[in-house]
């Protein structure tokens, strides 16, 4: 299966299903292609920002927003950046290694690409969202704050579903990725958008330069604010069209009030606004 896999040409695949689902086809075939998808994956739509009709395409759809007022915003001062479910999650120890699953892992120098300084991180915590396709796809700011930097890494697209995660060594550091940092309340925060599989395009709210799963892109491409750019807490941050996994690094100074989220290693369904701490 991995073979296979290497020998698929994920990123001009996903190029390719990006285009068909930002189509609109004749003969009404956009909706039914809608609506197929809507009762295959069961996707709750009373949450949307408009009627089911003002989405012409799977792909406007798929990136919708929320009606306003749809997901209440916890108290804390950390929450949850998605819908979506907790899979990993852990303390950033010596080494400042995550865990991508049990007996798997990688370090965050690599997840963050050279240049960055990881060791701002130190004493911090982790937490892995996976978002299936039948979550709302919008990325919102974990906390009010003001965005330090923004780096989108050119890379592969593969999947990150659960036989994925569990099978490929380095799956998030071989992807696409986009990576904001923002400090909040005297703390640091990294919010990485993994990319995957089909489209695989990721959008930042505050910076459409950067793009991801773009052709030609390669490499590094960072960007720095040239005015000071604050997030309300719950505020849109970015998105993805199609997939795909979030994971929310924050440093000592908000990892002490992530015990109870730490604990445990069971799945932990996730929505956005939800407390994560204390």
């Amino acid at each position: 299966m991995y073979s296979l896999l290497y020998l698929v040409p994920k990123n001009w695949l996903s190029r390719s299903i990006g285009w068909a689902v930002r189509r609109r086809w004749p003969f009404g075939l956009h909706v039914r292609i809608r609506d197929g998808f809507i009762r295959h994956f069961r996707v709750d739509v009373s949450e949307s920002e408009f009627p089911l009709t003002s989405y012409p395409t799977l792909g406007e759809f798929f990136a919708r927003r929320l009606r306003p007022g749809a997901r209440p915003l916890g108290a804390a001062a950390l929450v949850s950046p998605v819908d979506g479910m907790l899979t990993q999650r852990g303390f950033l120890a010596e080494g400042l290694a995550l865990t991508q699953i049990k007996g798997i892992s990688y370090s965050l120098k690599s997840l963050l690409g050279e240049g960055w300084d990881a060791s701002a991180y130190a004493g911090g915590a982790f937490l892995t969202l996976y978002l299936a396709p039948w979550n709302y796809h919008r990325i919102h700011s974990p906390a009010e704050g003001r965005v330090l930097r923004a780096r989108h890494i050119a890379g592969a697209l593969w999947p990150v579903n659960a036989w994925s995660v569990k099978n490929i060594p380095d799956l998030f550091m071989r992807n696409d990725r986009m990576l904001v940092e923002m400090e909040s309340g005297g703390g640091r925060v990294v919010v990485a958008l993994v990319g995957a599989t089909n489209v695989g395009r990721i959008t930042l709210s505050f910076c459409p330069q950067l793009l991801g799963n773009r052709f030609p892109a390669s490499g590094v491409r960072d960007w720095k604010p040239s005015a000071e750019t604050r997030l309300e807490k719950g505020a849109e941050l970015g998105c993805f069209e199609m997939g795909s996994t979030v994971v929310l690094i924050v440093d000592a100074t908000f990892a002490s009030r992530l015990i109870n989220e730490l604990r445990g290693d069971a799945p932990v369904p996730m929505r956005v606004g939800l407390d994560l701490s204390s």
